[in-house]
């Protein structure tokens, strides 16, 4: 068997479903308890999903030193297009200073028939570390794989000094979407798309407009000029010097009988 102990770095532009099982560990003397509930995570097109949704991967209420406890996680992809997975496990509080129990506990993890962490409990060992993310490989649709923990209790280092003690540790797991994929789907729709006959439109006849009749000229707006008043009685004479104009009238009046006189002369 081999050993993956690759750390494997994920870039946040990706796109990232997370997982988290709670292994709750607590020492008591006596007997273990059963572990026969079968705990699964699925990927689907909500994405990982555990199954039964509150199951946890270890709820250990007693442990003796020496006892042993084996226990599967089923992994399924029932999405349309495969994920990579990746998990790691994070301790939950503070390390205890003595008689820490996780120290003690042994952890051995095999995925795919492959051993990938053996070691400490809490996640590091001198053979590797599943505190960082470790990748499980690249799941594709209907394929479904195993992965069997077991966690013993080391005898001869543990004394009554572990009784009542208590470890919780998270493990985390995180899908992701491969966009390469993604990226064919799209190339298939669009291939899709050219195996579809040409829509074929015709042009559409729009109606005559009628024709646009020219507005009349405006008529010329009636101007109304206002005559000034006539003055009533004779006319102002205009005025040629000082004096009464009677002379004036006299000579002329002498002037026709003159020239009355002289005609009827020339007749006789």
């Amino acid at each position: 068997m081999t050993k993956r102990r690759d750390n494997i770095y994920i870039s946040t532009s990706t796109i990232l479903i997370l997982i988290i099982l709670l292994c709750i560990i607590m020492l008591d003397i006596g007997s273990a308890s059963a572990q026969t509930e079968e705990v699964e995570i699925v990927g689907n097109a909500s994405g990982l999903v555990l199954l039964p949704p509150s199951s946890k991967l270890f709820n250990i209420g007693n442990l003796n030193p020496g006892d042993k406890i084996t226990k599967t996680l089923k992994i399924s992809n029932n999405y349309s297009r495969p994920y990579t997975l990746y998990m790691r496990a994070e301790r939950i509080g503070e390390e205890e200073e003595e008689n820490d129990l996780l120290n003690e506990l042994q952890l051995t993890i095999t995925y795919n028939g492959d051993v990938i962490y053996e070691g400490s409990a809490t996640g590091t060992s001198e053979g590797g570390s599943i505190t960082q993310n470790i990748s499980l490989g690249k799941i594709n649709p209907n394929q479904s794989y195993e992965l069997i923990a077991t966690i013993s209790l080391n005898g001869p280092n543990t004394g009554n000094e572990y009784q009542g003690k208590e470890a919780q540790v998270k493990w985390i797991f995180t899908a992701q979407t491969d966009k390469k994929d993604k990226d064919k789907d799209k190339g298939k729709d669009k291939d899709k798309d050219k195996e579809k006959p040409p829509i074929i439109t015709s042009p559409i006849e729009e109606p005559e407009s009628p024709p646009i009749e020219e507005p009349e000229p405006p008529e010329h707006p009636i101007v109304v000029i206002e005559d000034e008043p006539i003055p009533a009685g004779p006319p102002d004479m205009p005025k040629t010097g000082e004096g009464f104009p009677y002379p004036f009238y006299i000579a002329g009046a002498a002037a026709i009988l003159l020239g009355v006189g002289m005609i009827k002369k020339n007749e006789e």
